[in-house]
């Protein structure tokens, strides 16, 4: 069976994008899928070297993709793509098991050596993103995430999106029993009492919530234009 690829994302401009960058990338076997669920079937039915995914899936989200995924398949590596370029979503999604971390606007000549160096065992952030894992590392100290489980920082990161405990449940397919509970676990952790206390704290470690709020458009034209 042909080694595979499996790119997984919700909007589907970005899946295509991704998809036209990976074909010009290797020459792995495209699988594209629109849902985490169908990334994780993809993986029962398929040898997958590679799994690219979006940090903002819904339902399970990508940590949880990542935790299944790596249970499933060991051997795949995993890349994930977001809009958050603080060091931190890299972070959680390394420690998760990830082998990487990238922009949604990195451009076509980073995505390749991305796909090259985690198809070589080796770790990848994009470059503006590993300066300020650099930082944090040479800084020695513990992050007031890190006490945060994968599945409380996906909340997190919603929350902090301005949505409601309701609106999260829809996305995640929890009751919304379920995320409030886990919001305030998260507000204990963080130690504020409001969800305007956690979109400070947000702000103050670098997150940019408003790119939480919208699905980002690829810049496609820039990077088919650096592929071609």
């Amino acid at each position: 069976m042909k080694p595979a690829m499996i790119i997984c994302h919700e909007n589907p401009a970005m899946l295509a994008g991704f998809g036209y960058l990976a074909e010009s990338a290797t020459t792995l076997k495209l699988i594209k899928c629109p849902t985490a669920e169908a990334a994780l079937q993809s993986l029962k039915t398929s040898t997958a070297s590679l799994l690219i995914c979006s940090f903002s899936l819904p339902t399970m989200g990508a940590l949880q993709l990542i935790i299944r995924a790596k249970t499933l398949s060991p051997k795949t590596k995993i890349l994930v793509t977001g809009d958050d370029d603080s060091g931190f979503v890299a972070e959680k999604c390394i420690g998760s098991g990830a082998s990487g971390y990238l922009t949604s606007t990195v451009s076509a000549a980073e995505f390749a050596t991305a796909i090259s160096t985690v198809c070589k065992e080796s770790i990848y952030t994009e470059s503006r993103v590993a300066q300020k894992l650099a930082l944090k590392n040479i800084r020695g100290s513990h992050h007031v995430f890190d006490s945060l489980s994968p599945r409380e920082f996906d909340i997190f990161t919603k929350v902090i999106a301005d949505k409601t405990a309701k609106e999260v449940a829809k996305e995640l397919f929890l009751a919304e029993k379920t995320v409030a509970n886990y919001i305030s676990i998260i507000k204990k952790k963080l130690r504020t009492k409001t969800s305007a206390g956690l979109l400070r704290i947000g702000i103050k470690e670098g997150f940019s919530p408003e790119l939480y709020q919208t699905p980002q458009t690829l810049n496609l034209e820039n990077n088919v234009t650096s592929a071609g």
